[in-house]
Formats: C-alpha cells, sequence, structure tokens
C-alpha cells in the first residue's frame, strides 16, 4: 500500500506519532498521536501508544513493574505483548540505560519476534552502543521464523536496505541481499523485488574488494530464475563484461552474453561482444548451465595488483541510482507495511511489518 493512497494517509499520524515516540520524543508524539485518534477513534495502536503517556515519571518504575507483571496473567498473547510494549515505551524514555529494557524487548520478542516498536526501540539501543554483530544476528533470527519462504524474501531484503539506509553499512546489506537471492533461487519463491539494485550495490561492493568470482556465482543463480526481460539481460552483460574483463575467462564470458544473446540480440552490448570474441552454442532459453568457479586472479598478475575498480559504464550507473533510490526508500516501506497492518486490524501483532 503506497502512503499516497487513503487508507495510508489516515494512518500516516499513527505512523509518526508511534515512531516520534519510540524515539523517545514525549511532547511531540503526543500531539501527533491526539491528531491521529482524531482521525482513528477506535485505532487500538493509538490509544495504546497515548496510554503509555499517561504515567507518573517519578513513579515510572512502579508503572513498568506494574505492566510486566500484568503480562504474566493474561492468557492473550497479543494483550500481553501490548502490556510489555508499554512498559518497555515508558523505560525507554525514563532510563534507555538500565539493562531493564533488553530485558522487556527480549520478553516481547519470545512471543512476537517482529513487534515492529520493540524491534526499532532494541536496534537503536544496540546501534547507540555499535553492537552491530548482536542487530545482524537478530535480523538472521527474525529472517530464519519468518512464515514461508515468500516472507523470508521479503524480510531479507528489507534486512538489506535497512543496513545500507539506516546504518550506512555497505557491506552487511551487501550479505543480506546475498542471502535473499539465495532463498529465492533455492526454493522457487516469487522473484525477489528490485534485483538489479540488489546486484548493482554487490557489484559495488564486491568489486571494490576484487571479489568478482562470487559475483558472478550470484549472476548464475539468478539466471537460473529470472525470466526474460530487462532484469535477466542486465544481470546477463553484467556477468559477461565481468568475466571478460576481470576474470579474462572467456568460455565463462561466452555463456552469460549467449543469456543475453537470447533476450536482446540487438543489444550494442551483446553485439559488440559478438562480433569481438563470438558466441559458443546457443544456451537453451530460461537455463543458465553449469559453470566451474574462477577465483579471483588478482595476485597472478602483475598489472592486475591494486587494480581500482572499472568506471561504471551508464548502464551501471543507472543501476546504481536505483540501488541508492531504493535504499532510501526502505523507511517509507516499512511505514507503508505497518500502514497496511493498521489497516487490516489493529490487533493482528503476528502480521506487524519488519521494524
Amino acid at each position: 500500500m503506497e502512503l499516497r493512497s487513503p487508507a495510508a494517509a489516515a494512518n500516516l499520524a499513527q505512523i509518526v506519532g508511534e515512531a516520534l515516540l519510540d524515539s523517545g520524543q514525549k511532547d511531540k508524539a503526543k500531539a501527533v498521536l491526539e491528531k491521529a485518534l482524531e482521525r482513528e477513534p477506535d485505532s487500538l495502536r493509538v490509544k495504546e501508544a497515548l496510554l503509555t503517556l499517561e504515567y507518573e515519571p517519578e513513579f515510572y518504575a512502579d508503572e513498568v513493574d506494574r505492566l510486566a507483571e500484568a503480562s504474566t496473567r493474561v492468557d492473550d498473547q497479543t494483550v500481553a505483548v501490548r502490556h510489555l510494549v508499554r512498559a518497555a515505551r515508558i523505560q525507554r524514555l525514563e532510563n534507555a540505560e538500565d539493562p531493564k529494557l533488553e530485558e522487556l524487548l527480549k520478553q516481547i520478542f519470545a512471543k512476537d519476534i517482529d513487534e515492529p516498536s520493540a524491534n526499532f526501540i532494541y536496534e537503536t539501543v544496540l546501534a547507540t552502543a555499535s553492537r552491530f554483530d548482536e542487530i545482524e544476528a537478530h535480523h538472521k533470527r527474525r529472517a530464519d521464523r519468518a512464515p514461508d519462504h515468500g516472507s523470508k524474501v521479503e524480510a531479507l531484503r528489507m534486512f538489506a536496505l535497512e543496513w545500507v539506509q539506516r546504518f550506512k553499512d555497505r557491506d552487511r546489506g551487501v550479505r543480506f541481499f546475498d542471502a535473499a537471492i539465495k532463498v529465492t533461487v533455492s526454493n522457487g519463491t516469487p522473484q525477489m523485488k528490485s534485483i538489479v539494485a540488489a546486484y548493482s550495490l554487490m557489484r559495488q561492493v564486491l568489486g571494490e574488494r576484487n571479489e568478482w568470482g562470487p559475483l558472478l556465482d550470484v549472476a548464475e543463480l539468478l539466471l537460473r530464475k529470472l525470466p526474460d526481460g530487462e532484469d535477466r539481460l542486465f544481470v546477463a552483460i553484467q556477468a559477461g563484461q565481468l568475466a571478460f574483463d576481470k576474470l579474462n575467462d572467456i568460455p565463462r564470458a561466452k555463456k552469460f552474453f549467449a543469456i543475453a544473446n537470447e533476450v536482446a540480440p540487438e543489444n550494442p552490448n551483446v553485439q559488440d561482444f559478438v562480433a569481438a570474441v563470438g558466441l559458443d552454442e546457443p544456451t537453451a532459453a530460461g537455463s543458465m548451465p553449469a559453470m566451474p568457479v574462477v577465483a579471483d586472479s588478482s595476485d597472478d598478475k602483475d598489472d592486475d595488483k591494486g587494480e581500482k575498480p572499472a568506471k561504471l559504464t551508464k548502464a551501471e550507473r543507472k543501476a546504481a541510482e536505483k540501488a541508492e533510490r531504493e535504499a532510501k526508500k526502505a523507511a517509507e516501506a516499512e511505514a507503508e507495511s505497518a500502514a497496511e497492518v493498521a489497516a487490516k486490524g489493529d490487533g493482528d501483532a503476528a502480521a506487524k511489518a519488519a521494524a
């Protein structure tokens, strides 16, 4: 659901209000949430967020303990999570450095590992302390608990975008994109969104380290599943050029360009390669023959040592720009997901979007 849609617009105040509350901006959050309640008087999430702000600051510790204890006396896990989220929010507002905050958050994750507010607060606490390995491990746990492969792919993709945009860590972003691609191709799940953007980011990051072999391995995996179209053409051409220019692996380059030739024989890059090198026997449409992995040969040639990454082609620049735009939309995508959940029903905790 796009934020331009009426349903998303109705939930925008709720999304912003909760984000402010979870960021510790109590006064601003209250004003926005009150407006949200005017628009959505039946919104349980808005009511819960406002209820959080009714505690007395001097007695906040007692209120946190009361809510935590109340969560143990209810059979409804959704209600228990609501109690714990309120407790965690109060603790975060009053004393975020107290270990009790993490204890509360972990109690929430034991009941609902995808609770959005809990995840946002948890990641903020860990990031503030530069505990990024723990955030990565938490993301992996969340992906592993996805209800199906399609959900797992989307979770991994969103985590990749979060690492690129929120935490400015392209290396971890690439790891999650790589995991998303491997899950996609291993189980025949629906095609992952923004394949070109993901592959372009991987090309930049791995290329800076001259790790061309792993990049071509990813291309092979993708080409076994990608249908004919622009994405398939882009990956095939990119991989073919890298195999030819970086690894001097002519047979491998021919196989990539054979696939590109099937998709768009009129493409100038394809025509240039065919004219200069030629192609082997045509590859069956939709297939990607197994090819030996060629290790990075940067140490084999003296003139390759210290090689700087090649300048991006026009197509690569466009893809890189697309990757950057995709990363910048991560926060919006999270908001869209949260709005969609709210539109379906405020009490549906199991389907909450990734924080």
